[in-house]
């Protein structure tokens, strides 16, 4: 089901409270985000999006690599033939609601719970179509610039200690292997516990994709 359809399912109030929970937001930002809401069920689609283009929204709790044991809902767009995840932040609106979701997200957490997760994700450049695509804008030039800095010869590499010291801090001078070993090998089998994860999210889609 595509996303401007699933939307549409939902009552704001149920999605706000699941939002509310998740990222710990106060009461005065849910006129904000019923706003995005609001947005969303009323914008077009973009049809000029072939399937071979399009990408199917998933969202999936994996485990944080950095903390095991803690578990945070990720976002992503996956495409046909890729067997890569994308992250779908540079997307405009009317792209995403264009896109389906993953039928198993919606069958494993609800549909309130999938919709509060990818609205966090949608509003991350900003809380409206007009806004998040004139950040993106920006961002593209930008990083069209320093392309053509990189091609032209023109940009100029900093050593990591310049990068230290221009943030304030400290370079760690001595590294104890072994705590670094253990680190390594920690967060190795939480990445592998995810791609499980993945693999059976994904499983059905990949099937008939």
């Amino acid at each position: 089901m595509k996303l401007n359809e699933l939307i549409k399912k939902v009552e704001f109030d149920e999605v706000w409270m699941e939002i509310k929970n998740a990222y710990d937001f106060p009461n005065k930002v849910k006129s904000v985000y019923e706003g995005v809401y609001d947005e969303l069920k009323e914008i077009s689609i973009n049809a000029q999006k072939s399937s071979d283009e399009a990408f199917t929204i998933g969202v999936c709790e994996l485990e944080d690599v950095l903390e095991p044991g803690v578990f945070v809902f990720d976002v992503f767009g996956i495409s046909h033939d890729d067997s890569n995840r994308y992250s779908l932040i540079m997307e405009t609106w009317n792209n995403w609601i264009s896109y389906d979701v993953l039928d198993k997200s919606v069958e494993l957490y609800g549909t309130t719970i999938v919709l509060a997760h990818i609205l966090y994700e949608i509003t991350f450049y900003g809380y409206s179509s007009h806004d998040s695509k004139k950040k993106q804008e920006e961002i593209t030039e930008e990083l069209k610039g320093v392309q053509e800095s990189i091609d032209n010869g023109f940009a100029t590499f900093i050593s990591s200690e310049e990068v230290y010291a221009a943030l304030g801090l400290e370079k760690v001078k001595e590294v104890d292997s072994e705590l670094e070993k253990r680190k390594n090998e920690t967060i190795k089998a939480t990445m592998d516990r995810n791609d499980l994860r993945l693999k059976d999210l994904m499983s059905d889609w990949r099937c008939c994709h």
